[in-house]
């Protein structure tokens, strides 16, 4: 078989050209033989020739000349090319201005050529997911965090928040400017001789107000409090760090909720400088005793092993596996 090479001098074309090599010219094999698919017997040689030919013929010319988009005012023949609706069509009967379509027995339908997703398109939103995995419930895809969220605090220095609150039986109506809470949150409210108590957010009317369930009832007309939280180092799906004033316990607020409350935790207590001390970081705890883990917030207690007493460490850190 004749090897020749296209006027491009880069793509190389078996059986192209019979009589530039001192051939007969091809000749089609009859329409009957093509559909037989040659079965009578070995096909020969002009036959068998003629089907790389026709093959290299047509990628030569699609790789060298591309497919043109079909046009209305072109005067296409028979085996011209072209795209059209994102697919390809081959010309089976000279025309012009008959659009290529199924059904249309001027044009058939070669294969399509529809551009491919762009990533982003298959992607959910990356807009304020930076630095988050995409992972997938075996159907859909999402942004995650792996660990889902940690911190590291300094119980030595605080982010206090300042407002005033009233009480009316149980229910204390906290006005405190940006408080950043959310349904569910742990809050230790502090207002000294007054009030220093551990709460969960019931309702947040707005972005500058909140309520919780006290835990004793009685008016307290407005007064000035403190919305205690300790200095965040390096946070990830964490927002604040409530404590107690006594010091050693403290609450994480994660700012998306956890999946479920079965997540694992690690953590870990100690001073950066100065006197050191050997502390264990105990979840689930606080001075008022136990307290469940829930989707929105995690209690801890760092505790002198030396002493058995909590106490705060500059150096603290919470990590949260959901």
């Amino acid at each position: 078989m004749a090897k020749t090479t296209s006027d491009s001098l880069k793509i190389e074309v078996w059986g192209s050209d019979r009589v530039a090599q001192g051939a007969d010219a091809l000749v089609a094999p009859s329409q009957s033989t093509i559909e037989k698919g040659f079965v009578d017997g070995i096909a020969n040689a002009n036959d068998f020739t003629w089907v790389p030919n026709v093959l290299g013929g047509k990628i030569n010319h699609c790789l060298q000349n591309g497919i043109a988009t079909w046009n209305n005012t072109t005067a296409y023949v028979a085996g011209n090319m072209v795209t059209h609706s994102n697919k390809a069509w081959q010309c089976l009967v000279g025309n012009t201005n008959s659009t290529p379509a199924d059904g249309n027995a001027n044009w058939d339908k070669m294969l399509s050529v529809s551009t491919p997703p762009t990533l982003n398109s298959v992607l959910p939103s990356q807009t304020g997911n930076s630095g988050r995995l995409l992972t997938t419930d075996g159907t859909n895809a999402s942004w995650g965090n792996i660990p889902f969220a940690y911190v590291n605090f300094d119980a030595s220095l605080t982010s206090n928040l300042t407002g005033t609150f009233t009480r009316t039986l149980a229910v204390v109506t906290a006005n405190v400017t940006a408080h950043g809470h959310r349904v569910g949150d742990r809050i230790y409210l502090f207002s000294s001789g007054v009030l220093g108590e551990w709460g969960t957010v019931a309702t947040v009317p707005d972005a500058n107000t909140f309520t919780y369930i006290s835990g004793t009832s009685g008016t307290i007309a407005s007064t000035t409090f403190t919305l205690q939280r300790r200095s965040i180092r390096k946070a990830l799906n964490v927002h604040s760090v409530p404590y107690q004033e006594t010091g050693g316990t403290y609450a994480v607020n994660f700012t998306s909720p956890a999946p479920d409350a079965n997540y694992a935790l690690l953590g870990s207590a100690q001073n950066r400088s100065g006197a050191n001390s050997l502390a264990v970081l105990q979840f689930h705890v606080s001075n008022s005793g136990f307290h469940a883990p829930t989707v929105n917030y995690v209690h801890c207690a760092v505790r002198n092993s030396s002493t058995g007493f909590v106490q705060d460490m500059t150096d603290n850190t919470v990590v949260v596996f959901a």
